[in-house]
């Protein structure tokens, strides 16, 4: 069974078949978003898996700042 879309990309396909401006702005964040959910989402996997804390520490604070847009 293929894995099904997350509800976030969907909605921003949804949204790109918009004219909208304003609805072509609000797909992009979605998707950037979900990037940035995917990513945390990695570095927390990682952190609770490593038993060295200066990884961990270096993982969360370039995911910190990616999430942030630094």
């Amino acid at each position: 069974m293929p894995d099904k879309q997350p509800e976030a990309l969907r909605l921003a396909n949804w949204l790109d078949t918009s004219a909208n401006t304003r609805d072509k702005s609000a797909a992009a964040e979605l998707r950037r978003l979900h990037e940035v959910n995917a990513d945390l989402i990695d570095a927390l996997q990682f952190c609770s898996g490593t038993s060295y804390i200066s990884d961990a520490h270096r993982v969360a604070e370039e995911t910190l700042a990616k999430a942030e847009g630094k």
